[in-house]
């Protein structure tokens, strides 16, 4: 994509939120925002993340006990506080997709993971109100979003933290009041390449993708604002090139943003296993013993996790085998059951086969088919299909479910999905956070 194409995407996406998004716009990016911040705060509660915002020698002090000039924004790790917009965006970023229950678009990507922390950072620091920041996130979430449907990324390559992040940045310059279109040439210039082989082997810090996406939108605000320049070579090199092939998307259009393609997740894991988990949950009444054997027929798309590592809690949230087995064995896939996981579910996910069924290719991305075919010692077989998870388009998922899995995730959980959601337009984004600092735990 060329500035010119860049700056016809942006020019569409703005369409979207001049004059103020309609309602329903509004509404869906209010639940993503209550959503994305509620599962980070969630994650933030983590040894890592307390790690995170620690006193060390090469970064100093990140966490202050109150605001101050240069430190507005809030941090949604354990205990709260605040700091840099840069930093809050970096670290909030980084904690999001440690549960691996943010949201995500199909075909791939998870936008609001790279907007939402630079959206919140920014808008505490400039003291803009809750309105502003819906807008903003509605239009980065359009750019990111149309990037990613336009890009068919080569095999091996991950969405985050690269076109993610040119969203990001311009939604960070609209929300300032600036051009968007310098600040989003900046952060595509600055573009990280990120591999899929990072979270089937555990590496931990791959989850500091998009964090490092966050923080440079944010840093390409203020580069832009100071004069330094961007373009779009990187885009036509490596998006047109070895990262990706560049296809047709349809433009964004009023009626229908791109938000509502996106899906909500309930199960803390890779959203490539969710028809996976969904389908083994439909099988009840099995005995961990019993299994013999279990195959797994799903699309070629959801192959990317099949054969992850299980040695660490990031790389068993991306494989399909252990997150059946703990579906099976436990009957849930929620955060414990990747962090800690039992003997059994272990023992039965070495039994889990995966393959493609090109009947169910055929139907990505409108639908992910996964069916999944337990055979037990005895010879019997029990089988169960899924075609959607809950929280995809074809099912969507209802606002008091996704209260419901706030509630689930942490104890501010309630509080804080009913102030996010009952907050007018103008309330002032500091406020909104001062009040719902995280705990200590």
């Amino acid at each position: 994509m060329n500035s010119e194409g860049l700056q016809r995407l942006i020019d569409s996406a703005r369409a979207l939120v001049d004059g103020g998004a309609d309602g329903e716009a509004e509404s869906r990016a209010r639940l993503v925002f209550a959503d994305t911040v509620s599962v980070a705060i969630a994650a933030g509660q983590r040894a890592e993340a307390r790690d995170l915002v620690a006193d060390h020698p090469l970064t100093g002090r990140v966490r202050h006990e109150a605001p101050s000039d240069l430190c507005r924004s809030s941090l949604l790790t354990a205990g709260g506080g605040w700091a840099s917009a840069e930093n809050a965006a970096y670290i909030n970023g980084s904690i999001l997709c440690a549960l691996e229950m943010d949201e995500g678009t199909r075909p791939t990507g998870h936008p609001a993971a790279h907007v939402v922390p630079a959206v919140l950072a920014a808008a505490q620091a400039w003291e803009c109100d809750l309105g502003s920041v819906l807008d903003a996130l509605l239009f980065g979430y359009e750019v990111s979003a149309y990037l990613l449907e336009s890009h068919r990324l080569t095999p091996g390559v991950h969405p985050h933290g690269h076109i993610g992040g040119i969203g990001a940045a311009a939604a960070v310059a609209l929300l300032g009041g600036g051009d968007p279109l310098p600040a989003a040439k900046v952060a595509a210039t600055s573009m990280l390449a990120t591999h899929w082989g990072s979270c089937l082997d555990g590496s931990s810090a791959r989850n500091t993708w998009t964090g490092q996406s966050a923080a440079a939108a944010v840093r390409a605000c203020q580069l832009a604002s100071m004069g330094w320049t961007g373009g779009t070579s990187v885009l036509d090199a490596l998006l047109d090139g070895p990262l990706a092939q560049e296809i047709e998307a349809e433009a964004p259009y009023r009626g229908r943003p791109r938000i509502f393609n996106g899906y909500f997740k309930f199960y803390s894991a890779c959203a490539l296993t969710h028809t996976s988990i969904e389908a083994a949950l439909g099988i009840r009444g099995v005995e961990p013993e019993n299994i013999e054997s279990v195959r797994v027929r799903t699309t070629r798309n959801n192959l990317k996790v099949a054969d992850g590592s299980l040695d660490t809690a990031l790389s068993r949230r991306f494989s399909i085998p252990f997150a059946v087995a703990a579906a099976l064995v436990e009957g849930r896939a929620d955060p414990d059951v990747f962090d800690d996981p039992s003997a059994a579910a272990l023992s039965v996910a070495h039994r889990v086969h995966v393959e493609e069924d090109p009947s169910f290719t055929a139907c990505w991305p409108a639908d992910a088919p996964t069916l999944v075919e337990v055979v037990l010692t005895d010879g019997t077989s029990l089988s169960a299909r899924c075609d959607n998870a809950r929280g995809v388009v074809a099912d969507e998922a209802l606002q008091s479910e996704l209260r419901d899995k706030a509630v689930g995730l942490h104890v501010l959980g309630g509080k804080y999905w009913d102030i996010v959601m009952r907050a007018p337009r103008h309330l002032p984004v500091r406020r909104l956070m001062e009040s719902i600092q995280p705990p200590v735990c």
